[in-house]
């Protein structure tokens, strides 16, 4: 067995082994690997002096020999169209890495023009060229392969009680495949697997029932409890809130995720304390105002605070004469300064 999905199913399901759908990956292994030596109808659409011809023409060759013999493989499970579904993953997974992208899509476009000399007509028979990263496209791989597989086991008459725990290694092994996808964070891979995704969980859910309805215990976890995946919105990425210090520079130091209503502007601007302490201070003039208002209406402090204003205006009056009267006797002090006999019989009044 070649296909990468297939790896290890000897071991792990030996009861499954004539699956159709393995039974079909092998065939299309063996003409994959098959050498081709004659001509084909790939010489007629690749020419010997295309730059690639080396890689492409090989290839070509490989995919012709499943095309020619793709209707001796059909079985009662898998009709033509579901071939080609199944091809189209198989050939993707063995050509994606092996030339650029323009060789690729150039390879798809001459194999949906060779098919048609199979009778493999668009509306039966489509090569679809997935065009994604290697880890997208496992992941769609993966959810198409065990979603079919489940499909089968739940169309399937015949069952054993004796595989119940293959049955259950299966569905376990499913839902492992379901987690895988729809754990990943990035969103953009999701675009190309919503389909498979659906599908398993159907299938899986309707396989499930149906295998317990026929007696066979079934541990696995039911897909319906793991939570599917919806890619946040970038608005609620975007949504987030800065709190800042109360520096001079503004500089934020938090960041806070919240609810759509909230405003982050006005949590965000840090000149918002100006408009505060604005308030504060004309609440505050207001209040004195009307105390100062009712105090002078209501009590004594009228008269007091004439009393009081005549008081100071008649102090006024008379530390004004005083200051005539100091500066009247500085000036004299001032004009005998020079005089010796006066100095002298002041200083000996003193200090006799």
């Amino acid at each position: 067995m070649n296909d990468p999905f297939f790896n290890g199913w000897q071991q792990k399901y030996p009861p499954f082994m004539n699956l159709p759908l393995r039974v079909i990956y092998h065939k299309f292994s063996l003409y994959y690997n098959h050498k081709t030596l004659r001509s084909t109808l790939c010489n007629n659409y690749i020419d010997g002096s295309h730059p690639e011809h080396n890689i492409i023409i090989p290839l070509c060759h490989k995919v012709n020999l499943i095309l020619e013999n793709l209707r001796t493989l059909t079985v009662h499970e898998l009709d033509v169209s579901k071939l080609c579904e199944h091809l189209s993953y198989f050939l993707y997974d063995k050509i994606k890495n092996s030339t650029s992208n323009s060789n690729v899509e150039e390879l798809y476009q001459i194999l949906n023009q060779i098919k048609k000399s199979y009778d493999l007509n668009d509306d039966k028979c489509e090569l679809k060229n997935y065009n994604m990263d290697i880890f997208a496209f496992k992941n769609k791989k993966n959810l198409f392969m065990y979603s079919d597989i489940l499909n089968w086991i739940k169309n399937k008459s015949v069952f054993s009680t004796f595989y119940s725990s293959y049955y259950n290694k299966l569905l376990d092994d499913s839902v492992k495949s379901y987690t895988e996808a729809v754990n990943d964070n990035n969103c953009k891979y999701f675009e190309h697997y919503k389909e498979e995704l659906q599908c398993l969980i159907n299938n899986f859910n309707d396989t499930k029932k149906f295998l317990e309805e026929n007696a066979i215990t079934i541990s696995a976890k039911d897909v319906k409890n793991i939570e599917q995946f919806t890619c946040q919105s970038e608005a609620d990425s975007a949504l987030t809130l800065k709190v800042y210090t109360g520096s001079e520079d503004g500089k934020e130091v938090q960041d806070i995720n919240g609810p759509p209503d909230v405003e982050a502007h006005s949590m965000s601007t840090p000149n918002n304390g100006k408009g505060i302490t604005a308030g504060i201070a004309s609440s505050m003039i207001t209040g004195m105002s009307l105390i100062f208002f009712f105090l002078y209406k209501f009590t004594h402090i009228p008269s007091w605070l004439h009393h009081k204003i005549r008081r100071i205006k008649k102090e006024s009056d008379l530390e004004g004469k005083s200051d005539e009267f100091i500066l009247h006797t500085s000036e004299n002090e001032s004009m005998n300064l020079h005089k010796d006999e006066y100095n002298v019989n002041y200083n000996s009044s003193i200090y006799s």
